[in-house]
Parts: C-alpha cells; sequence; structure tokens
C-alpha cells in the first residue's frame, strides 16, 4: 500500500469514527454497546430486534422485554467527540501524510480503580437522578466501561447488596469482551437471569 491509498483509508476511518462518535452517532453506539453485550453473553438474536425509541425516551434501545438505558464510563476528561472531530478534520486537510498532525486527546491517566467499584458508583449516582426516580424498575441499567487502568469484575466482587436498594430492574457491564449481569429481579428479562 503506496501513501496515497493509506492516506484514503485514513481519511475514510476518520470519517467513520467522527460520525460514530458524534451526537447523531448516538443511537448507532447505543445499539452497538447492546448487541456487542448479547453476543457476549451468548444470547442468539437478530440485529432487528435491537430497537432505538426516540430519543427523549428514557430507554435507549429496547430488545424483546428488556428495556437498556446505555452508560458509558470512560477516563475522566475524556473529549472523545472533540478528538474525532479534529482528528477527521486533520484528515480532511493533508495532502499527503506528512501533513498530518495526528491530534492528541491530551487526558490524564486515571487512577488504578476496579471496573466494578466504577459500576457500583455510577449506578448509586444514577439511581438518585430525578431524571430516572419514577422508571428505574423498568429499566434494565447497562454500564459500557471504556476506562483505562481497571480491572476487569471478578465474580467474588459481586453483592447483591450493593445494587438492591438503587431500584434499577437489572444492572450490567461490558468492558471489552466481558459482559456481566451484576444484578437483576424477578421482573428482569430471562435471559439476564441465567
Amino acid at each position: 500500500m503506496d501513501d496515497k491509498e493509506w492516506l484514503s483509508d485514513y481519511k475514510a476511518k476518520t470519517k467513520d469514527d467522527r460520525d460514530f462518535f458524534s451526537n447523531k452517532g448516538k443511537i448507532d453506539r447505543e445499539r452497538w454497546v447492546v448487541s456487542e453485550f448479547l453476543e457476549n453473553l451468548s444470547v442468539v438474536f437478530n440485529e432487528n430486534e435491537l430497537i432505538s425509541p426516540e430519543q427523549a425516551s428514557k430507554i435507549d434501545v429496547i430488545f424483546r422485554t428488556a428495556r437498556f438505558q446505555v452508560k458509558e464510563i470512560c477516563n475522566p476528561g475524556t473529549r472523545l467527540t472533540a478528538y474525532t472531530r479534529e482528528t477527521f478534520k486533520d484528515a480532511e486537510q493533508a495532502s499527503t501524510t506528512a501533513d498530518l498532525k495526528f491530534p492528541t486527546i491530551g487526558e490524564d491517566i486515571p487512577p488504578v480503580a476496579k471496573i466494578y467499584d466504577l459500576v457500583v458508583d455510577e449506578a448509586n449516582k444514577k439511581s438518585q437522578s430525578k431524571q430516572y426516580i419514577d422508571i428505574k424498575n423498568e429499566i434494565d441499567l447497562i454500564f459500557y466501561v471504556t476506562r483505562t487502568r481497571a480491572s476487569l469484575i471478578k465474580p467474588d466482587e459481586i453483592l447483591h447488596k450493593d445494587f438492591s436498594d438503587l431500584g434499577w430492574r437489572s444492572v450490567c457491564c461490558l468492558s471489552g469482551n466481558q459482559a456481566i449481569v451484576l444484578f437483576h429481579t424477578p421482573e428482569s428479562p430471562i435471559f439476564l437471569k441465567r
């Protein structure tokens, strides 16, 4: 592959990234998270079963009887939308690979943490939000963790009491290839109770 071909491929990739991480790409990102979560749980499904209600809804993705609200836990101070926009703009203005500036995110390295602790903390914060107070018992909260320097969840860390008083119908987590149901109620979708 020569420089011209590489630059063309790079421009296409930066455009895809910009679109995916833009406000317009929010629906696609949320559906992607749920799709990855289901695949990693070994749930057989068709992509057409993932439904995105209008954006004013408190539910991001409907899948069968599940009502997912998708929340990302990323590195503190991450501005991924701005970064992908800057990277695309830089690529579009480049005539050769030598013209590329490769913008940087410019974020601090977060301290070491446990994904489980991050999820418990965020589930607690979200449970107190006026936005969800009247409907959280019908919501399946799913966290997509992209934060670096955080250890995967170990089964022996999971405590029912950490989530039982928060009011969510279920709490789930996707980090890399780890998809895990941390909490469910009798009203939770059957596939989350396996």
